[in-house]
Order: structure tokens, then C-alpha cells, then sequence
């Protein structure tokens, strides 16, 4: 399948996926023999350890303490896919485990971030920190796929603590960060935590109305994604309001203020081309 094409150890993930234990193994082996990367080692012995129903993740980490945690996680999300796809009952056992490990990495990046704060974010750090994003996301994702919502608020949490550490300048990566995290909230009927967050949204991307409400055409793409932040901010606010007999002042300023972000979208042309692509 294309979506193990990244993958090291793409042969093994294709035989879990079409249900060929005898070769999983068998190439598992010849990797560790034949093979000095670390991270590869390490998740084939996970492997193999799996099909025999022994050890679990951390038993493994403990023999490569120095390995590349994040790229490791990187092939963990792989093998779930593989896991599930294959319908091998393993998958829900790897995908705890690796969100374990990526809830450890999440906190890592938060307490450097928290001793370095005045210090620039190195390259290196910045695309750990991308492609841990990358690798929260997905596994919120699958987890939102199995109705675990618990599990998917984690994911997302790691997320956005690896968002606000290494690119809280980047807005149009904040604001959706944001705003899913509130949206899995909602799910977990934690409605009044949600509404803070959204607020928040609110009141940091409200100056973008006044950027752009004069000309809507000067959009940056950038800004658009941050613009459809506010937006879903916005209508999650107003969405959830609970005004009975009486006027909702804040409501009523959102609602002026969704009808100028929809100006401001609709004139950009940004939707339209968007839908185009």
C-alpha cells in the first residue's frame, strides 16, 4: 500500500497487511541481522515481540534508550495502519502504547520549551516538533475513528503543546490547533472548557477582521487558515450559546463579527479556489 512507500521496512508492513505471519517474522529477523539503524532494530524486535505475546513497547525502549524516538513513533502509526487494515487484533495494543510514547515525547518538547524559553528553536527541534505534530494528529484521528475520545484529546493535547513550544508565532498552525482540540471537548460534553479555548481563538484572530474587512483581496494564505480559525471559533460560540428569554450581548458581537469574517472569505476568492483544487 502507498502509505507505507515512507517506511523502512515496507516489505513487513505489506506482509502484516495481507495477514502473512511466517514472512512478518522472517524478514523481521533478517532486518536485525543485517541492519545497524537502531530505530529499525527496535521496531522489529517490537514486532516480533507482539506476534509472540510477549513483550510490550517500554521492555523494548529499555534495550534502545538511544534511539530516535520520533522517528520511531513515525513507523508505530505505519504499523498500526498495517495492524488494522490486516484486521490483526495487535493494532489497539500498538496504538495505546504509541500514544504512551507520544504523550512522553509531547511532555519532552514542553519542558524544553519551558528552559529554553528564550532561546531561539533550532532546526532540528522544529521538525521533531513537525513531524511529532504530524504523528499526534494521526493517531487522534484513529482514535476518533473508534469513538475513543479520551485517547483522541490526548493526541490532539501533545499536538498543540508541540504547536504553542516551537511555532506559537505561526498563527495559521495555532488556530486550527486550537480548534480542534475544543471541537474534541465538545464531543467529551466538556462544553464550558471548550467555550474558553474558542474564546481565546476569539480574541487573538479578531484583529484580522480589521486587516482585511477594507480589502479582502490583500488576503495571505497564511491568514486565510488562520481567518477560518476565528470563523469556526465563532460559530462554535454562537452555536452553543444558552440564552433563553434574555439577550445574549456576546452573542450578538459575534454574530457582527462572523458576518464580517464571511465578507471578508467570500470576497477573498480563497473558498472558491480552494473548492476549484
Amino acid at each position: 500500500m502507498h502509505i507505507f512507500d515512507n517506511s523502512e521496512i515496507k516489505d513487513v508492513l505489506n506482509s502484516i497487511y495481507t495477514n502473512n505471519p511466517d514472512r512478518v517474522l522472517k524478514l523481521c529477523w533478517q532486518y536485525i541481522d543485517l541492519n545497524e539503524s537502531l530505530e529499525i532494530n527496535c521496531i522489529c524486535e517490537y514486532i516480533i515481540s507482539l506476534y509472540n505475546d510477549k513483550k510490550n513497547l517500554k521492555d523494548i525502549l529499555r534495550r534502545f534508550s538511544k534511539c530516535d524516538n520520533v522517528n520511531l513513533v513515525s513507523e508505530l502509526v505505519r504499523l498500526i495502519g498495517a495492524l488494522e487494515f490486516g484486521k490483526n487484533e495487535y493494532y489497539l495494543k500498538v496504538a495505546e502504547e504509541t500514544c504512551s510514547m507520544v504523550c512522553e515525547l509531547g511532555r519532552d518538547i514542553q519542558k524544553d520549551f519551558e528552559e529554553k524559553y528564550e532561546k531561539d528553536v533550532s532546526s532540528e527541534v522544529w521538525m521533531n516538533g513537525a513531524i511529532l505534530r504530524g504523528v499526534a494528529l494521526n493517531l487522534a484521528d484513529f482514535f476518533y475513528r473508534k469513538s475513543d475520545y479520551e485517547k483522541e484529546l490526548k493526541m490532539l493535547g501533545v499536538r498543540a503543546v508541540v504547536t504553542n513550544s516551537i511555532m506559537f508565532d505561526d498563527l495559521h498552525f495555532v488556530g486550527p490547533t486550537m480548534v480542534d482540540y475544543a471541537d474534541c471537548l465538545i464531543r467529551l460534553n466538556r462544553k464550558d472548557e471548550a467555550k474558553k479555548f474558542y474564546s481565546v481563538i476569539v480574541n487573538d484572530f479578531k484583529h484580522f477582521i480589521g486587516n482585511y474587512i477594507s480589502n479582502p483581496l490583500n488576503l495571505k494564505e497564511e491568514d486565510y487558515f488562520s481567518i477560518k480559525s476565528l470563523r469556526s471559533s465563532l460559530e462554535a460560540l454562537i452555536d452553543n450559546k444558552e440564552r433563553k428569554n434574555k439577550i445574549d450581548n456576546n452573542v450578538m458581537k459575534y454574530e457582527i463579527m462572523l458576518k464580517d469574517v464571511d465578507l471578508i472569505l467570500n470576497k477573498s476568492g480563497y473558498e472558491e479556489n480552494i473548492q476549484k483544487k
